[in-house]
């Protein structure tokens, strides 16, 4: 009972690490940096990389959908690692319509796809060069929230450390409003 215990603590523990897309794609997939492929697109067109970053627009067609992304590098689970690094953007176009409010700006992805070509694209005045991947496998990752675990300590708040001749040099009441809180000084 105990070992097969074991096994199955084992085994949700590693399908929490699994990696973004799938094992096939990732052998597949070329490891060339994202820089060399920007500036080469025509010496790579028609090779499989797997990029991922944060989701700049979503724009909505007949076609489908174009996600314009902000490249960051990934982890080892294939998750964008730092928010604060990024070699530029582009373009990963996906066969069917996704809703723009779920695939909105900011929102972390990981794509696998094959590299079909560039575009051009204006932005700010000037004219940018995007490579574009043609979607075989998106990972939108969760959004997570933080907050702040329960320490079991309750954390008086600033006011609360005032001095004053009642309490001591360092120490006020509990309350805001001073030593009279609520009555009124006459």
């Amino acid at each position: 009972m105990g070992r097969l215990l074991a096994i199955a603590i084992v085994a949700l523990l590693l399908a929490g690490c699994a990696h973004a897309i799938s094992k096939n794609l990732r052998e597949e997939a070329l490891s060339v940096p994202f820089q060399t492929v920007k500036e080469n697109v025509d010496e790579y067109k028609g090779s499989l990389f797997i990029w991922g970053g944060f989701i700049a627009d979503a724009r909505p067609s007949a076609e489908g959908t174009t996600l314009e992304i902000v490249q960051n590098p990934l982890d080892r689970y294939g998750a964008p690692e730092n928010t604060d690094v990024s070699h530029g953007r582009f373009l990963a176009r996906v066969n069917k319509t996704l809703d723009p409010l779920i695939y909105k700006r900011e929102r972390l992805v990981t794509v696998a796809g094959d590299l079909v070509g560039k575009q051009e694209e204006m932005q700010g005045g000037r004219t940018f060069t995007l490579p574009v991947l043609q979607v075989k496998e998106l990972k939108l990752w969760k959004t997570e929230e933080y907050t702040y675990p329960y320490t079991g300590y309750y954390y008086w708040p600033d006011w609360y450390y005032w001095p004053s001749p009642f309490y001591g040099p360092f120490y006020g009441p509990p309350y805001p409003g001073g030593p009279f809180y609520p009555y009124p000084l006459r």
